[in-house]
């Protein structure tokens, strides 16, 4: 196992799935890397979308940011990202253009800004993905 991914919308569910993507890449000295998606489909209507996508762009950044922090003394590396788009083919794509072994995924998000790890988003991952999913609870 050489790299693994985990959404991240900053709920006690992504914290503990990255408590448990860390554990796993310790034993496998594997890679992590740490996903934040903004689900971009649900502004369409809304008419400051433009605005409203920058500011959820920033806190995914520095939600990012601060997880990259806490894991600095991590020894096999870490890779941030963050994507605009449908959250659960964001997170298949990027496991499949990053050739992942593993997505470590939380059951439930936060809400509105941090659809990254809904029950509903971890079942179309676990469905979909060409990958091993570990769904931590």
């Amino acid at each position: 196992m050489k790299k693994i991914l985990v959404p991240l919308d900053g709920s006690e569910n992504s914290k503990r799935a990255l408590a448990r993507a860390k554990e796993l890449g310790e034993l496998y000295k594997a890679q992590l890397i740490l996903l934040t998606v903004i689900d971009n489909g649900r502004f369409f209507s809304i008419e400051f979308k433009d605005e409203l996508i920058r500011i959820l762009e920033q806190n995914a950044k520095e939600l990012l940011e601060k997880q990259e922090k806490e894991l600095e003394d991590y020894p096999f590396g870490v890779k941030t990202m963050y994507k605009l788009g449908d959250v659960p083919d964001e997170i298949i794509n990027v496991a499949d253009e990053e050739d992942v072994d593993l997505i470590v995924i939380g059951t439930r998000g936060l809400g509105a800004f941090s659809r990254a790890v809904l029950g509903g988003v971890s079942h179309k991952v676990v469905t979909h993905a060409n990958r091993s999913v570990l769904v931590v609870k």
